[in-house]
């Protein structure tokens, strides 16, 4: 054994005793100067724990909003803001305008390549591996290729509000976007996550840590800057139940096979912002919200395949379109209310959300979600009695302190938004 290999046993040994994470030593490259693809799998293994665990995920959270407060703009909503993003009264969904940007597939690529490679260098020598997060992941991790593909998705490109459109008509609020696909989302943006926790891991980092002074961070710079990387919004949905005697609304609990947000509680339904079809490119077509809202209410209330073709086998059936028509007439007769309460940007990994709330009459919930089920293929809806689909009730004791601990930042801001603007929504406590 070399001095050099006997020192690093040595450290080894002790940060073993003392309880500094193996992972930690899994960055040093071995004596030749090249990275280990074992330790390298340790690294990356340890690293996406700490985004797994809650505990560790809201430590995550809690660093990057104290990293970031100056762009906490709304109390008690913990989403990166520009002034306007979040709106000061809740808006109809329709006085939200969904704007189009043709890509250039080539531009777009050319474009990505500087985020690609800032983006590799913190995932500890990967190379090996993988050169991007979303193949490390596969290969390491496995995820189920029903929810983890490399899906079409909706690239959100700028939040304007109040301008005018071209017809001169004018929307309180424009997002716009092109063309996107899952996995540049991932290996642009979601791993900014990653880049945060592996600095964490290191003692001699924990200034940057504790900064969010990570490389690629740095590099991208202003988190509103979204041209430089692929940014796929989510959309959120606090679902509201109105009846007596109070209201009640529903959470979801992700489970350890979702490659992002496991084993957190979000408000259901939610979603990435994709196109009815992911195999192919995103289009015009299938720019609107209202459809990415249905398809989501039929996976996840109703247990439903996806609606969409891709994977090759899922196909829309009959009843998917008869849970949809029942949605799309209901909201018609405004017996469904839905609501734009704004956009932010998650502070630990910069991924656009978009939160809005549907209110439904009690009837018209019972009726269309008959069948609600109490686990899909991305978890398990969360309801306070055993053996009950009762939801639970909004209220204050309910809405402000019980489930903040555990929930993604976008769930949050939904649940504080939706008590704040209960009475605009029609919603009475």
């Amino acid at each position: 054994m070399s001095a050099f290999e006997a020192v690093i046993s040595t450290v080894a040994a002790v940060a073993t005793v003392i309880g500094l994470p193996v992972a930690f030593l899994a960055l040093r490259r071995t004596p030749n100067g090249k990275y280990s693809p074992k330790r390298t799998a340790a690294t990356f293994r340890q690293v996406r724990r700490e985004l797994k665990s809650v505990y560790d995920r809201g430590r995550l959270e809690s660093v990057a909003n104290k990293a970031q407060r100056k762009y906490l703009l709304v109390e008690d909503v913990p989403l990166l803001v520009k002034p306007g993003w979040i709106a000061e009264a809740p808006l109809r969904l329709d006085a939200v305008r969904p704007d189009w940007k043709t890509p250039e597939k080539a531009k777009q690529d050319a474009d990505f390549e500087p985020a690609l490679e800032f983006a590799s260098r913190c995932l500890a020598g990967s190379g090996q591996l993988g050169n991007t997060y979303h193949k490390v992941i596969k290969l390491l991790e496995r995820p189920d290729e029903r929810l983890f593909f490399n899906g079409s998705s909706f690239r959100l490109l700028d939040v304007a509000v109040g301008q005018e459109s071209e017809s001169s008509e004018k929307f309180p609020v424009t997002l716009t976007f092109t063309a996107g696909w899952y996995f540049d989302a991932l290996d642009t943006t979601d791993v900014l996550g990653y880049e945060t926790a592996a600095l964490g891991l290191s003692p001699r980092r924990l200034d940057h840590w504790r900064k969010m002074r990570g490389p690629y961070r740095r590099w991208l710079g202003d988190p509103f800057n979204l041209q430089k990387r692929c940014a796929i919004p989510g959309v959120n949905t606090l679902t509201i139940r109105l009846g007596e005697p109070a209201p009640t609304f529903i959470l979801h609990e992700r489970n350890l096979q979702n490659a992002t947000s496991q084993g957190v509680t979000h408000v259901a339904p939610a979603g990435e912002f994709q196109p009815r079809d992911q195999s192919t490119l995103a289009s015009i077509v299938d720019l609107d919200l209202w459809n990415n809202i249905t398809r989501e209410y039929a996976e996840e209330l109703l247990g439903l395949s996806e609606a969409r073709d891709q994977p090759p086998g899922l196909r829309l059936n009959a009843r998917l379109d008869e849970v949809a028509s029942a949605l799309d007439d209901a909201r018609a007769r405004r017996d469904i209310d839905v609501w734009y309460l704004g956009v932010g940007l998650d502070p630990l990994t910069w991924k656009p959300e978009i939160l809005t709330v549907a209110v439904f009459k009690p009837d018209v919930f019972d009726t269309i979600f008959r069948d609600i089920v109490t686990e899909n293929d991305e978890g398990k809806l969360m309801f306070p009695d055993a053996g009950s689909t009762r939801m639970t009730p909004f209220t204050e004791d309910n809405v402000k302190p019980s489930f903040r601990d555990r929930l993604l930042p976008a769930g949050a801001a939904c649940l504080e938004l939706a008590w704040r603007y209960r009475g605009e929504m029609g919603i009475r406590d």
